[in-house]
């Protein structure tokens, strides 16, 4: 036995409390005390190859039981991590857009061609040190069912936000609707909160938006109704009376409902995340401006999840081909056209809503054509189109009516104002 190095390997272990540093330099005594390594591994239940492992870092270090402590497994190089242009990307996404992991992997593949994982995504966000906000334990409501109306124009929801800033020390007000199908949105400024700002708005989104507006869901503030003001009981309501002029269905929500409003609450909550934040107006109209162009950005350029990642445009325009073909099926006596050759659910069945399903499978690959209420097809081939930005400057072209009592010629336009159906 070398009694040399079995003092100096005692006494290096001597005050060390680690009881895995004192398992090996144990291991280490008994080896050097019997003289064997194997009978000694065999003794501790170690591997000979994982002795010497510690062993050689054992005395590489002069005899430091540092050494003998856990090491870090850490890889010295990652030549697959996230680094240079893509790491700059996802920074740009998170600081200056808010996105979370899903919408940056959407963006990157669509914008860049770029494919990374999202969990990768979420990796490098909390590398970086890049989380906007602590999870939160969602509410417990009762109205968690999620739903969409079929059509465009069945109904808006409407509710005004506070602007979450004063400018030049005066409070400004959004009035915000998106409709509950499509989710396109109207959004307009104003200095106050009032009536008359109400009716102003309900007159602009009529105009404004491309489908007819058949009810508005909306709470009970007083710029609504009077329907909570005791002392204005007997008293019809401008807003209300504009609505029915309008042949506009209101539905006000029960008091406290707020969930029953999720679509424009969600809105607000995006507006605060990606745009409010990062804007600093000087005047109202400079704020109303940038508003303005969010809107348009929103409705045409920004992707929403609960559309399939689509924008509300694109949204619009597939209701819209849906409709279109619905009333020309119906218009053709519940047959298209052109059957193709090809049926891919087997042999055609009397059930009106799988020939719907075939004719609109048909339309994919086809050409629409316009028809008018007598079923008679016209040569000429087109196609719904929406205008790319839809502002408050003018109507937008495309009409979804109720009535389809004019339908366009063959040879008209249907992009133009003055279409009034199918």
């Amino acid at each position: 036995m070398n009694s040399e190095l079995y003092a100096k390997v005692r006494g290096s272990g001597r005050y060390c409390r680690s009881v895995t540093a004192r398992r090996k330099i144990g291991l280490f005594l008994d080896a050097i005390r019997v003289g064997n390594v194997r009978a000694a591994c065999r003794r501790h239940g170690v591997v000979p190859k994982t002795y010497y492992l510690w062993w050689n870092r054992f005395v590489r270090s002069g005899f430091q039981v540092e050494s003998l402590l856990p090491q870090s497994r850490r890889p010295r190089r990652s030549p697959r991590r996230i680094k240079g242009y893509k790491l700059k990307l996802i920074r740009q996404y998170r600081l200056a857009y808010h996105y979370g992991p899903e919408r940056i992997q959407l963006y990157l593949e669509r914008n860049q061609g770029i494919h990374i994982a999202r969990s990768t995504i979420g990796a490098v966000i909390e590398r970086e040190g890049l989380r906007l906000r602590q999870n939160r334990q969602p509410a417990k409501r009762k109205h968690t069912k999620r739903y969409s109306l079929p059509c465009p124009g069945d109904r808006l929801q409407m509710d005004i936000k506070y602007v979450p800033y004063k400018i030049q020390g005066e409070q400004y007000y959004v009035f915000n609707a998106i409709d509950d199908c499509t989710r396109w949105r109207m959004s307009r400024l104003y200095r106050k909160k009032g009536i008359a700002e109400a009716v102003h708005f309900l007159r602009h989104i009529v105009d404004a938006a491309p489908f007819d507006i058949r009810s508005i869901q909306l709470d009970n503030d007083t710029a609504f109704t009077y329907r909570l003001s005791p002392q204005c009981f007997g008293f019809i309501h401008d807003f209300e009376a504009t609505a029915k002029e309008l042949g506009i269905q209101l539905r006000f929500i029960p008091p406290g409902e707020k969930e029953l409003q999720g679509k424009v609450e969600r809105l607000h909550r995006t507006d605060d995340d990606e745009f409010f934040w990062k804007i600093s107006p000087r005047s109202f109209d400079a704020l109303a401006y940038a508003l303005e162009c969010w809107s348009d950005e929103y409705n045409n350029l920004r992707l929403h999840k609960e559309l399939g990642w689509k924008t509300p445009a694109q949204h619009l325009n597939h209701k819209t081909i849906e409709l279109f073909a619905l009333v020309s099926y119906i218009a053709n006596g519940c047959k298209p056209v052109i059957w193709p050759p090809a049926n891919p659910w087997g042999p055609i069945t009397s059930s009106i809503t799988r020939r719907y399903l075939l004719f609109l499978d048909w339309c994919d690959s086809h050409p629409l054509p316009v028809t008018d209420l007598s079923g008679d097809y016209s040569s000429t081939s087109t196609s719904i189109k929406i205008r790319q930005r839809l502002t408050p400057s003018h109507i937008p072209s495309l009409r979804v009516r109720r009535q389809c009592s004019n339908p366009p010629s063959a040879a008209s336009d249907p992009a133009s104002p003055s279409d009034a159906g199918f």
